[in-house]
This record gives structure tokens, sequence and C-alpha cells, in this order.
């Protein structure tokens, strides 16, 4: 990490005001290698310097570059962003303009709220992309962090905290959820998913976060036996996602059939085409 930070500011100077690495990779203990990303934050003068540090990196990180009033934007904002640089951030430089924002408790507003369930359903998504792709390892992670984001939201409105590690999460809650929450930290870790163990892992994901969330995402095996049952032969999937229709979950995808791709929504009871 250090190394990483001389490098930033032999490249951009003064214009560095600080830098700080962010998530996992700041918790040796919930931190796979091979499966979780460096994220850093750098906080420069103007967006020029971004371009300027672009090349810096290294595979398996990930910056986001702010300029200090874009910091306090997400702070005023009540940005997830700012309650992980708060709550779950080491500083490697600072010229003093990020210790001041931390000082300062992000708002939990609708905008938090927003974000975090959007980023529950993207992060869900992504899982059962990666499950159709036989990426199993890659499911998971994105399952662990798909439930990470609802249980972090869920402690925002019930105990207006902000839980970090595994270890402060399943300290939140109890029964089914955090056994399911256990399950996903160490299959994460593990690394030896399969398709059996991803599918049902899904299955009990989607209840888990109706439990804990209220998010009711139609069941995945619903879709395909609907499409099974409605769908000529020789029809497949090109792509899948959710996204929330009239304040309802939904399934979208794209279907290519006939030479043509045409994209459907499923909301737990009807297949429709949506263009």
């Amino acid at each position: 990490m250090r190394e990483i930070s001389t490098r930033i500011k032999t490249r951009l100077g003064k214009k560095v005001h600080a830098i700080a690495v962010f998530g996992s990779a700041k918790r040796p203990e919930d931190y796979v290698e091979g499966v979780s990303d460096v994220d850093i934050a750098v906080i420069v003068d103007d967006e020029s310097s971004r371009e300027e540090a672009r090349s810096i990196g290294e595979a398996g990180m990930e910056f986001v570059f702010l300029t200090p009033s874009q910091l306090r934007e997400l702070f005023n904002m009540g940005h997830p962003l700012a309650w992980l640089l708060t709550y779950d951030s080491r500083i490697l430089h600072d010229d003093g303009v990020l210790q001041a924002m931390s000082q300062q408790r992000p708002k939990f507003t609708e905008l938090t709220r927003d974000i975090m369930r959007r980023s529950t359903l993207v992060a869900l998504s992504l899982g059962v992309e990666e499950l159709y792709a036989g990426a199993f390892n890659l499911c998971i992670s994105h399952f662990y962090h798909s439930m990470r984001h609802a249980l972090r939201l869920r402690a925002l409105e019930k105990f207006a905290s902000f839980p970090c590690s595994d270890r402060e999460i399943l300290a939140t809650i109890q029964g089914f959820p955090a056994e399911l929450f256990s399950q996903l930290v160490a299959l994460r870790k593990d690394k030896k998913e399969s398709e059996p163990v991803c599918r049902n892992v899904l299955e009990q994901l989607l209840n888990a976060l109706y439990m804990v969330s209220n998010l009711k995402v139609p069941s995945l095996s619903g879709l395909q036996e609907k499409m099974h049952q409605e769908m000529p032969s020789g029809f497949r999937f090109e792509f899948v996602s959710l996204e929330t229709v009239n304040d309802k979950v939904v399934w979208v995808f794209d279907v290519f059939g006939e030479g043509k791709l045409s994209r459907w929504i499923f909301d737990g009871e009807r297949l429709e085409r949506k263009s």
C-alpha cells in the first residue's frame, strides 16, 4: 500500500490531498486473495489529475478519484462511499481534507438507501450472470456482496450503525440470515464452489433478502419454469439482470432465437416481451 501511495504522490505531487485504502483490503481477516479488489480513494486537485494517474494502478486495484468539493458532496448526500471512508478506511496520506470530512458523520438519506438497495440487486444479478457463465467462485463472491449490502443497510435503518467487517455484520443479525451470511463468507474463502451449491445458495439468498430488506425478488427457478412452458425450444439466455419497475423487482433478460435478440421481463407471475 505504501508503495502505491508513493507512486501516486510522485506522479501527481502537490495535486494529491489524500489517499486512503478502503473496504476488505483494509481488513486482512476479510480479504480473499484472487477475489477481493484493493479499493483506493484519491483526493486530487481537479478532474485533469485523474487522467495523469490512470497508469499507476495494477491488476486487482480499483481507484476512485475525487476533488475536495466532490468529497464534501458525497458526505452531504449520504453516499455509501462516504460511510466507507469514515468507518472502513485506512489513510495512507492526508493533508487534512479527508480527516476533516471523516470527523463529520455522513448523513443517512434516501440516496443512501436507494444506492445500497440498487447495489444489492446489481451484485445479485452479477452473481446470476457468473452462474450461467460457469464462474462459480465469482458467483458466490457477488452473492456475498449482495447480502452484505442488504445487511449494512438494515443496520443503518435499525441501529444507526455501519458495520464494516464480516464479524461486525454478523453481530447485528441472528437466525437464518446469520447462518446464510456465515455460509457465504466460508464459501467465498474456500473457493470450491459448484453449480448445485450456487443454485442452492441463490434460492436461500432470495428468501434472506426479503427477510432483511423486504426485497421480493422472483425465483430464478420460477423464471426458468415459465420460459420452458411459454418459449419455443432453441431460445437461449443472452443476458440477465434485475430492475425495479413500478416499485416491483423484476428479472430483465435478453433472449436469442430465430436469428433475433429480444428483451423480456419476469415479475414472478408473468413473462412479457419488453422490446
